[in-house]
């Protein structure tokens, strides 16, 4: 089998004028050439790996285990900083000049052009590439396998518990439950789930830059209401923005008609940000379902978190400090090695 060398090293790459930071895992000199994987990483500020900088204890390191199992079959790799984050620039994440960017320029070209640039490393072939995505990666692992711009097309993609439907169907879902969790009184929580409907509504239908600060239902209150209503309106205005609402132009299960190469499709039974069903037949299901017969493999992974922890017999809300200390899903890795073997090196 062509050794791929262990240790990471530094890449630089270009995407919509921004100097892209990352690692590459490749084969060592003289090697025949071997397939090669671009590494794409959850939402919100996760570096490379999927750590949070700010969080130096909570480490996740989801997409270095995947490029560890990749080496070991034999299969290259390229993970990234995402734009805000880790070495990357423009502008630190969540900041009014970078959620001022469409999505698909800010988080999906970035994922084109590291495929671009993994085509063109020595000993890669061109003819082998493919995608895994995690998390909201794995809805832009799905946008670049149904259009790949100018780039090179993946040959086969991975869905590792992805965003299965659009952005703002999820956030109000989980708005929503978090709203009914609280424990308000009848009027309050009826009041607050307006707010949602109406917000996700002005998204959809108006222009950004939206007016600022969003208006609270409940201007007078205080105590824990006041910051139950924080958390509401907090929530929202991470979409309030061309970036969010861009974003939510993002439908998984309408892409999933599109792609027409082997894809891994991967659930949790104990993944609660994206679950295997929902009340109303919503879900990573149903995302499975919209694929043409024979394209997808799904495979439901008992106990795994949607940090691809084994939980075990804990509960799914275990804090994350606590999921972190378990160990990556054997039953995922055992997946995850299937679907790479047709390209490893044996």
């Amino acid at each position: 089998m062509p050794s791929i060398i262990e240790d990471d090293s530094p890449i630089r790459f270009t995407s919509s004028g921004v100097v892209v930071a990352g690692s590459y895992r490749g084969p060592g000199p003289g090697s025949a050439p071997v397939a090669a994987a671009v590494l794409v990483a959850g939402s919100g500020p996760v570096d490379r790996d999927e750590n949070v900088p700010v969080l130096p204890d909570v480490r996740l390191d989801c997409l270095r285990w995947m490029a560890d199992r990749c080496a070991d079959a034999g299969i290259a790799t390229l993970r990234y900083d995402k734009f805000g984050v880790g070495a990357t620039g423009p502008a630190p994440f969540g900041s009014p000049e970078l959620v001022a960017w469409d999505f698909a320029q800010a988080y999906v070209q970035p994922a084109r052009d590291a495929l671009r640039f993994l085509a063109d490393q020595p000993g890669i072939d061109p003819a082998r590439l493919m995608v895994v995505g995690h998390s909201e990666g794995g809805g832009i692992a799905l946008a670049v396998g149904a259009d790949p711009g100018d780039g090179p097309a993946p040959a086969r993609l991975a869905l590792i518990e992805p965003a299965y439907e659009r952005i703002l169907d999820t956030g109000a879902r989980q708005l929503t439950d978090h709203v009914h969790a609280a424990g308000l009184d009848p009027v309050t929580t009826e009041l607050f789930l307006d707010c949602i409907r109406d917000v996700v509504a002005e998204i959809r239908s108006g222009a950004a830059p939206f007016p600022e600060p969003l208006v609270p239902p409940l201007p007078d209150a205080s105590g824990p209401l006041a910051q139950a209503q924080q958390a509401l309106l907090a929530g929202l205005n991470r979409y309030r923005n061309r970036c969010g609402q861009t974003e939510d132009l993002l439908d998984p299960p309408a892409l999933a008609p599109m792609i027409s190469v082997p894809t891994l499709l991967t659930v949790g039974t104990k993944d609660f940000n994206t679950p295997r069903s929902e009340v109303g037949g919503g879900g990573v299901d149903r995302l499975a379902a919209a694929f043409a017969p024979g394209i997808v493999d799904y495979v439901i992974v008992p106990d795994m978190h949607h940090a691809l922890r084994d939980l075990g017999d804990a509960d799914m809300m275990l804090p994350l400090e606590e999921v972190v200390r378990r160990p990556f899903s054997e039953p995922f890795a055992e997946a995850f090695g299937r679907f790479l073997s047709p390209w490893s090196p044996g």
